[in-house]
């Protein structure tokens, strides 16, 4: 881990003529802005580019667990809603801000702020550029169905068509023709959903289609090549846990079982492979060992295990075809990739802060920004990148 902070030639001559004044003048450390904030000089970070390594960068100007986070067409990263820190052991506060981070420069701007706070929301950024967050957890704990989208051209959220079912615990994916899916999650009443909608950018609205052939939450939506869509796993924070997967194919509006996994799972991950098969990792129960579902055969097969246990984590398909995994619950620090030659786990760098709920993105060049999240000491606002 690295943190190397070059200060500019303004901060570097302050502090040379701070220092040639009498030994009994202090220099100011920072300028105390009107609501009493200090601001600090503003450094420009140098990102270490050892392969493996997590670098500290700066930090978001919010504390965020479960934000939205996604990688724009330009190659800045949105970083909208999520928890804030709370009191008496609730989560009371929750995040309207957005804010961008542009890998040129390292630094971090704020966007205009959501009309309804989402923690845990659904994000995706559509074919035009634009993205649509929706549903997660609201203000109330509870999921919401408010749906709005960003306009990068203006910075602002605008409202859309609600969804037709509060729902969280769950994401979505973008369709080849820009339509945006998503299944299951956690309902408004708390239980397990089996209900599918798509949102369509050209109305701005949602519809309901055809239902899951089981009830899930926590699972997992990944986009197949050919069109259709996987779903793996899902459940409560407790088990049973589901171990099948289903295919839901939006031409014909029908779903099919895809086959059981070796294990049960929830809070786990399912990554699409660069030939188009899935790679399925951990879930709750510490679940140290991986299936690969491949779509000629619709069938799970075990990979090789994890070096740790992880849920509540986030998978990224690395440019050299190997998956990329990061921290977790249990507050882990650790990351490790999957090759696909071998089908074996090996341990990759450690970050400055261990994470689980944190926002993911892979930026244009293939390092990955890791951001917020639940760690030790509470919810988060530090960020790090790592090289691959």
């Amino acid at each position: 881990m690295k943190r190397i902070y070059l200060f500019g030639i303004l901060a570097i001559v302050a502090a040379l003529a701070a220092a040639a004044c009498s030994s009994d003048a202090a220099a100011p450390s920072g300028t105390a802005s009107s609501s009493g904030i200090v601001a600090s000089p503003t450094p420009v970070l140098v990102v270490s580019d050892t392969p493996g390594e997590f670098t500290r960068i700066s930090d978001m100007k919010s504390l965020r667990e479960s934000p939205g986070t996604v990688t724009l067409q330009d190659g800045r990263v949105l970083v909208t809603g999520g928890r804030g820190r709370g009191g008496g052991g609730f989560w009371l506060n929750y995040e309207f801000g957005t804010e961008l981070f542009d890998p040129a420069t390292g630094e971090w701007t704020l966007s205009g702020e959501t009309i309804t706070a989402h923690a845990g929301a659904i994000t995706v950024v559509l074919a035009d550029g634009r993205v649509l967050t929706a549903g997660g957890e609201g203000e109330q704990n509870i999921p919401i169905v408010e749906s709005e989208i960003w306009d990068p051209a203006t910075g602002e959220w605008t409202s859309t068509g609600p969804m037709n079912e509060g729902r969280d615990l769950t994401t979505g994916v973008l369709l080849p023709d820009g339509r945006v899916f998503t299944a299951g999650g956690r309902s408004e009443e708390l239980g397990l959903m089996d209900s599918a909608e798509i949102f369509d950018p050209a109305t701005n609205e949602w519809t309901l289609v055809a239902p899951m052939l089981e009830r899930r939450m926590s699972n997992t939506i990944t986009a197949l090549d050919d069109g259709r869509v996987l779903i793996t796993g899902g459940g409560k924070v407790d088990p049973p846990y589901s171990k099948t997967g289903e295919v839901y194919d939006p031409a014909t509006d029908t779903w099919t079982l895809a086959g059981e996994m070796t294990s049960s799972r929830t809070s786990h991950t399912a990554t699409k492979l660069a030939d188009g098969r899935v790679l399925v990792v951990g879930g709750r129960g510490k679940r140290i060992n991986s299936d690969i579902w491949d779509p000629a055969t619709s069938t799970f097969t075990q990979s090789g295990n994890t070096n740790e246990p992880r849920s509540v984590h986030d998978a990224i398909l690395m440019p050299s075809g190997k998956v990329l995994l990061i921290g977790g619950i249990g507050k882990r620090d650790s990351s490790e990739t999957w090759d696909p030659a071998t089908g074996e786990w090996a341990i990759e760098g450690i970050m400055e802060d261990a994470r689980y709920n944190y926002g993911s993105a892979q930026l244009n060049d293939g390092r990955v920004l890791v951001v917020g999240g639940n760690g030790i000491e509470g919810v988060l606002a530090s960020a790090e990148i790592y090289a691959p």
